[in-house]
This record gives C-alpha cells, sequence and structure tokens, in this order.
C-alpha cells in the first residue's frame, strides 16, 4: 500500500495483459461470434484490426514496398527472387485498408463488452495506441469496465482510463474510481486513487467527496490509506479542506495511513505552511521508521531552507532516546537548513558533548553537511573530538574534517594526520583517507605521513596508504608495493589485486 505512482495509471501490466490474440479470421473478429478464439503455437496473438490498419491510421502516408517477389525458370527449376518494383508497378496489397481512427476505436469499444476476457484486454490495448481520440466514445464503457469482477480487467480499464479520458472524467467514471478505493484487491485500490488524480484536474468537487467520504472511515485502516493517496492525487495546493483531511490522517492511529498522509500533506499543503511543517517535523519521532523517512523526505517540499519553524522542530529532536529519530533529526536538519546556517550548526554543535556517544556521533556527521567548507567555527568545534574518548567520534570528527575542509589547508592535514598514530585501527585508516581530500596533490607533508603507513601496522591501513599515496601522486615504488602485499597472501585476494595495479613499471624506484 506504501507503493506510490510509479506508472502512468499506477498499474504495472500482467503478463496476460501483454498476451495478444488471434482470431481465426478477420470476419470472425468483425461479425463472428465473440468466443471464436484459438491459440497458435501455445502463443497469444489476437488483433482486433489488422497492425497495418494502425499504422494507415496514424499516418497520411501510405508506405509501399520497393520489392516484389518475381519467379524466373533456370534449367527447369523455378527459383524465387527478390527483384525491385518501381511504386507505381506495385501491385495493390489483397486488403484496401480504408478505416479510419474513429472506426477502429468504435470496433475496440464493441470488444470491451466481449465475453472472452482475452479480447477484451486487445481492446484495452487499442484504445490506449489511439490515445485521447478514443475518450469520448469510450470514456462510458472504460467506466463501466471498471467494476468488473475480474481484477485484470479492472486494472486494464484504469491503465487505458488514463491515456485516453480528457482532464475531466464523467460522473459515473468519477463514482465507479471512488468505489474501487474499497477495492478488496491491493494493486486495484493503488491504481484507483493514482488514476482518479489523472481523469480530474485538481481539487475536483466530485472527487473530493469521493475521497472525504472514505477517508475517515473506522475499522477500516486499509481503505483511509487509498483515501489519503487518492487526497494527494487529486488534493489542491493550498486547499484548506484537504490540508485539514491531510492533518488528520498524519496523527492515524494505524502507521500504514500516517506513511501516505505525510506525501500526501506535503503534496496539498502550501510551502511555508507552519501547521504542516510543525505536522511533518513531529512525525521525525514517529515510532514507525517508514513514517520517519517520509516525514525527513517531505520538508523540502513544505519547507524552504531556513525556515525557523521546520529548523527549530528537527534540532529539539537531536536528543531524543531513540538514536534512530536522531539520525532522522539529522537529515532533516540537512534539507531543510541552509550550509553555514548558524542555527543549524549552533544546535548540532551542542550536541558534541552529549553524554551519549551516538549523539554526539550523529551531531559529528551531520557537521560537514550543514556549514562551509573551510568554516573555521565548525574547524574549532570538530578538534577537540579527535581527542576523544570513545574512537567513533574520533573517526566521525576525521571523516568531518576530510569533507569540510578547504584543500591545502595546513592546519587540517597537521591534525588529520596526527590520527595517522590513533590507538585505534578504523581512526587510522579514515585518516589516511581523509589526507587525500585535506592535501593538495604532491604536498610533500601529506606523502611523507602516509608513506610512513605503507611498510607497518594493519593490512588495511597500508591498502588505505597505497590508494592514498596514488591519490597524492607520491611514488609507492615496486619494494614498497611488493612489502605491502607480502602480509595479505593469500587470504586477502581482492586487496593484492588493488595493490597490483599500483605497482610501478619496472625498474622504477
Amino acid at each position: 500500500e506504501a507503493r506510490a505512482c510509479t506508472q502512468r495509471g499506477g498499474v504495472v501490466r500482467s503478463p496476460a495483459q501483454r498476451a495478444m490474440w488471434r482470431p481465426t479470421s478477420r470476419a470472425s473478429v468483425l461479425d463472428g461470434p465473440e468466443d471464436d478464439w484459438h491459440d497458435q503455437d501455445s502463443e497469444l496473438n489476437f488483433s482486433l484490426r489488422t497492425p497495418a490498419s494502425l499504422r494507415s491510421a496514424a499516418s497520411s502516408e501510405t508506405h509501399i514496398p520497393n520489392k516484389d517477389m518475381t519467379s524466373r525458370t533456370s534449367g527447369g527449376t523455378n527459383q524465387s527472387t527478390w527483384s525491385p518494383v518501381h511504386p507505381q508497378q506495385q501491385a495493390e496489397p489483397e486488403e484496401d485498408v480504408t478505416e479510419t481512427r474513429e472506426e477502429i476505436a468504435r470496433t475496440a469499444v464493441k470488444y470491451l463488452r466481449a465475453k472472452d476476457p482475452r479480447a477484451r484486454l486487445e481492446a484495452f490495448r487499442q484504445l490506449r495506441e489511439l490515445g485521447t481520440l478514443a475518450g469520448g466514445l469510450a470514456g462510458d464503457t472504460l467506466a463501466e469496465q471498471l467494476v468488473d469482477r475480474d481484477p485484470t480487467i479492472r486494472l486494464a480499464a484504469m491503465r487505458t482510463l488514463s491515456r485516453v479520458v480528457p482532464e475531466r472524467g464523467s460522473d459515473m467514471l468519477v463514482r465507479n474510481l471512488g468505489v474501487l478505493l474499497e477495492d478488496p484487491k491491493d494493486d486495484v485500490r493503488v491504481a484507483a486513487a493514482c488514476t482518479l488524480g489523472q481523469v480530474v484536474p485538481k481539487g475536483d468537487p466530485r472527487a473530493m467527496q469521493e475521497v472525504r467520504s472514505r477517508i475517515g472511515l473506522k475499522n477500516i485502516w486499509d481503505i483511509r490509506v487509498s483515501a489519503t493517496r487518492a487526497l494527494g492525487e487529486v488534493g489542491r495546493r493550498g486547499d484548506n479542506e484537504a490540508v485539514e483531511l491531510a492533518l488528520e490522517r498524519v496523527v492515524d492511529k494505524r502507521h500504514e495511513v500516517r506513511i501516505v498522509a505525510v506525501p500526501a500533506l506535503a503534496r496539498v499543503a502550501e510551502m511555508g505552511d507552519v501547521r504542516a511543517i510543525s505536522a511533518v517535523v513531529g512525525r521525525i519521532e514517529d515510532s514507525n521508521g517508514d513514517v520517519r523517512v517520509a516525514a525527513v523526505q517531505a520538508l523540502p517540499h513544505i519547507a524552504e531552507r531556513g525556515n525557523s519553524v521546520a529548523i527549530a522542530g528537527a534540532s529539539a529532536r537531536l536528543e531524543h532516546a531513540n538514536w534512530l529519530v536522531r539520525l532522522a533529526a539529522v537529515r532533516a536538519l540537512a534539507q531543510v537548513a541552509e550550509p553555514g546556517d548558524s542555527r543549524a550548526v549552533g544546535a548540532v554543535s551542542a550536541r558534541l558533548e552529549h553524554p551519549h556517544w551516538r549523539v554526539r556521533d550523529d551531531a559529528v556527521r551531520a557537521l560537514p553537511q550543514l556549514a562551509e567548507r573551510g568554516d573555521s567555527g565548525v574547524l574549532n568545534e570538530l578538534t577537540p573530538r579527535l581527542q576523544h574518548t570513545e574512537w567513533p567520534v574520533r573517526q566521525a570528527a576525521v571523516r568531518a574534517l576530510g569533507e569540510m575542509s578547504q584543500k591545502g589547508d595546513g592546519k587540517a592535514i597537521e591534525l588529520v594526520s596526527a590520527r595517522l598514530a590513533d590507538e585505534d585501527v578504523d581512526v587510522r585508516v579514515a585518516a589516511v583517507k581523509a589526507l587525500p581530500k585535506v592535501a593538495e596533490r604532491g604536498d610533500p607533508q601529506a606523502i611523507d605521513a602516509v608513506r610512513t603507513r605503507l611498510r607497518k601496522g594493519e593490512w588495511m591501513v597500508r591498502l588505505a596508504a597505497a590508494n592514498a599515496m596514488d591519490k597524492l601522486g607520491g611514488v609507492v615504488g615496486t619494494i614498497g608495493v611488493y612489502e605491502t602485499i607480502e602480509p595479505l597472501q593469500p587470504e586477502q585476494p581482492e586487496q593484492l589485486e588493488q595493490l597490483e595495479q599500483l605497482a610501478p613499471a619496472e625498474g622504477a624506484a
């Protein structure tokens, strides 16, 4: 139910819908009984009209082959060969295609009421090819197919509706789509919500009535889900009633409803709507992870960067007991805060001294997303974190320095180089990887610092050092590479391959 309208009409064609059938004869298609069909080579091959008729109707120009089959006798043996024939000498085709697109549409509409579902599926396909031209002829008939007992037919009808119905659908069409919001099949409900938004203009009162009558149904949460999704499709941005309906569902007792209510609210609320922003920010601490993700993704659609309500709401949740909520709050801040925003940077920096190491870690990771590269104030905030007693915070601080320091910053190079001697191997690896980000290519200080890690220490530090030397433009040397390779054999074949690629040509220093 959390799926979005990923395709036009929100329907994925099933193998049965892609099937094509061939009638026993052309006459059987046009005039014969509806059940006069047969398989051919176990393949489904049906066509209401010859493909040539569709091509002819789609183009005013008739394409005539420039080759013809002629026979000649050679040595008493008949041989068939291709020989070019002038278009004016081309024999007339056996069937003169004179049908218009309107006639094709009428035939397709006729077969929408066929008993054989395969004929109806092909009729849907033909109508989709005709596009909006078929809308005036097929609109009501397609609306009737929406209440068919076969869910495949219902889905095919909605997929076709999204192609052929003009912007404003009929009353019967809107009513039947509203009924499908209560369908027992999940796929049908999703498709109905998506299709409803495609056949009526935003804010259509008939569609809103269908949504309004179902969105608050108690004890039937799956219908509330489909109605809420439909609200996001048909509601007009800035419409107060649509916003109120969405706000009610954002706090629904079922998380399935809240998941679709948050993006629906973001679609109908005006940018900067304080009520909507507060409601979405409140979902950052939702008990369900999918709702939290939806809230983070929805914020940029209703809150411009720098919005004080969004920043304050996200910042207040940086100390939540659940670390997943803290993570969502950090991500939300990165979405709505301007780079270098003092309020956001201050809120995150204050969490660097939080007693729980996960909060500190999240804060350090967020700073590069919130601060401008080279911001001296943030560098000063990170410097003491490099000496922190918890290695994940030291590791995160090193990574943050690599992401936000100006390339060639001497102080940053010195701070990162100092972590090459850290007691934790993960911090040392992070420091080696960060040096090429903060140092210019060819920087002697950085190259000398990395070279010390090539011939001693754990294999992952050596591998990172060899890669860093390559990025810095330092010469690793054949001896250095193979001294690094030797401890890896034979446990790390992938790492061996990476290092061998760094080995210089024979005779290099």
